[in-house]
């Protein structure tokens, strides 16, 4: 039977077995779908159930029936394209696995540059910052030594030059209010009081001269300062005609005997009773010792411990005081204060040696707070600066800085542990002196500034966050697009297999397998003998592009197109 008659047949009969095409062994041939898969990059493959296809023909509706061993020749189709496929999958999960790698490495370095680059404007802050608290903090003790040493040096004059012959001990500069209330806001002190030293010899002839003189220049004082005197409520019942040593209950007595005594006199703000007026400087064990120091010392400002402030209520009340600080965290604390003492010296007379100097006269005393170098210092916005007061008496202090305002903390150093690497240390025991440090009886300050979290926390943002979620889903998006493309190409790929599988039943129903072996044959050879024609130089690639011509005979410049 031909050709011609099989087609005949089959369309007259409407059905066609080709389990009895032919019973002789035959090379199983490959379909065209092996070279189109490797060309298109693999697939997915059709399940068996797919395998099973039942064609219409639009034109005549012949419907084909595939036997087993046709269906071998489909499952053959896909064993050979399997290789290809293989290969393209191994490729594509390396493709996805350098995507996912390359997606993780570009937002963890986005992520990590961000987050150094806030940690370094953290510490760029901390630094100005810092160095700004540091520098407010010398400054204001460079301006208390020099409000001291101006001051000192009026009082020295006016004593040498006074028309009404006052000499020292016995000095009272009028309108001295006027004076120290300048002086007061140079310096950045809370009280000044000026101490003559009185000898054992003059201690008679000074308590007749203070009590000659004591309620003319507190009057005065009270006048210039308020203009009326209705913050005097002590009488002369308060004060005390003679020098005396305070008691460790408040109370006073008669001052025990000693070769000189530094006494207290004029007073800033004027005080409210008489009870301060004569006291002994001596009597009280941190001043004393202070006292010591600057006879030693000579030009320097020494400073006691932290204690608590002895102008209070007399020089000012304790509302008037809590004026010159910021709110109390806890109202059980006080600020803490260390009082001063500095040196006043007789004026230098014409004829004195330039390279010494002259004898101490009197000693300024006074109260400063250590938080007055931290107010108004920072702007709004900035919190969390702890610094820490310390001096080699043994004493630790610790104020937190939030803008403008400085909080007392507690009485020792609380700043964060993990900080500890970042202190700054200022030294605050400003002189000149070479034996400054060895000298006792007096303490020397130091401020340690370290950051907080809280100051930490507020250079942190959601910034490298953002990105790196801006980054994440870029790569994200392109991950889709790849699945989605490759998902395209998988169905299209297995549609693809399954038509080859078609194609091949459709071309063993219509032409004998002797005559598709004859026509293969004569294709090999053709490409045997022009392989430059084809591309192909293996058998089995002819083999392949024959059958994709459907196993009709071409001529080699046929099979190359």
């Amino acid at each position: 039977m031909d050709g011609k008659e099989r087609m005949n047949n089959a369309t007259g009969n409407g059905r066609v077995n080709h389990s009895s095409r032919m019973n002789g062994s035959s090379r199983k041939a490959p379909s065209f779908r092996t070279s189109h898969l490797a060309i298109n990059g693999g697939g997915a493959f059709p399940e068996e159930n797919e395998m099973e296809t039942n064609t219409t023909s639009q034109d005549d509706a012949a419907e084909i029936v595939l036997t087993q061993e046709e269906k071998d020749e489909v499952k053959e189709v896909i064993k050979m394209s399997q290789t290809d496929t293989n290969r393209v999958k191994i490729w594509r999960m390396m493709a996805v696995g350098v995507l996912l790698i390359t997606a993780f490495c570009v937002t963890f370095t986005t992520w990590r540059l961000l987050k150094n680059e806030e940690t370094n404007n953290f510490e760029i802050a901390f630094d100005q910052f810092s160095r700004t608290v540091g520098d407010a903090a010398i400054h204001q003790q460079r301006d208390l030594r020099d409000g001291l040493d101006s001051f000192a040096a009026s009082l020295a004059v006016y004593a040498e030059t006074n028309e009404i012959g006052e000499r020292w001990p016995f000095v009272t500069l009028p309108m001295f209010e006027h004076y120290a209330q300048h002086s007061l806001k140079q310096a950045h002190i809370e009280t000044l009081n000026v101490l003559p030293l009185v000898t054992n010899s003059q201690r008679q002839d000074w308590v007749e001269y203070a009590n000659s003189k004591y309620d003319g220049w507190v009057q005065e004082g009270h006048y210039l300062q308020k203009g009326n005197l209705d913050r005097l409520v002590g009488g002369d019942e308060t004060y005390h005609a003679y020098i005396s040593d305070r008691q460790p209950d408040g109370s006073f007595v008669n001052a025990t005997e000693r070769d000189y005594y530094f006494i207290s006199w004029l007073y800033s703000p004027p005080p409210a009773t008489y009870d301060l007026l004569n006291g002994n400087l001596f009597s009280v064990p941190p001043f004393a010792k202070a006292a010591e120091a600057i006879m030693a010392l000579g030009n320097e400002t020494v400073m006691t411990p932290v204690m608590p402030h002895v102008g209070i209520p007399t020089a000012m009340t304790r509302e008037e005081h809590n004026l010159l600080h910021t709110e109390l965290l806890d109202t059980r604390s006080e600020n803490p204060h260390s009082f001063f003492t500095h040196a006043v010296h007789r004026a230098r007379r014409p004829g004195d040696p330039l390279d010494e100097e002259t004898e101490i006269v009197a000693v300024l005393a006074g109260a400063t707070a250590w938080d007055v170098a931290l107010l108004q210092l920072l702007p709004e916005g900035v919190v969390g600066i702890y610094a820490v007061i310390k001096n080699n008496c043994g004493q630790e202090h610790t104020y937190e800085i939030r803008g403008p305002d400085a909080f007392y903390l507690g009485d020792k150093d609380l700043h964060e542990s993990k900080y500890s690497s970042m202190e700054r240390v200022v030294n605050l025991a400003l002189h000149s002196h070479k034996n400054f440090a060895t000298t006792p009886g007096h303490c020397q300050y130091t401020m340690h500034i370290f950051p907080s979290s809280e100051f930490r926390d507020s250079y942190d943002s959601n910034t490298p966050e953002l990105f790196a979620m801006v980054v994440a889903i870029t790569f994200g998006l392109v991950a889709i697009v790849f699945w989605v493309y490759d998902l395209f190409v998988q169905r299209r790929n297995h549609n693809l297999v399954v038509r080859a599988g078609q194609t091949n039943a459709i071309v063993y129903s219509f032409f004998p397998r002797q005559e598709q072996e004859q026509y293969d044959g004569d294709a090999i050879k053709q490409t045997e003998r022009f392989p430059e024609l084809t591309g192909n130089t293996r058998p089995e690639e002819t083999e392949t592009a024959s059958l994709a011509l459907n196993g009709q005979t071409r001529t080699p410049g046929e099979l190359d197109v």
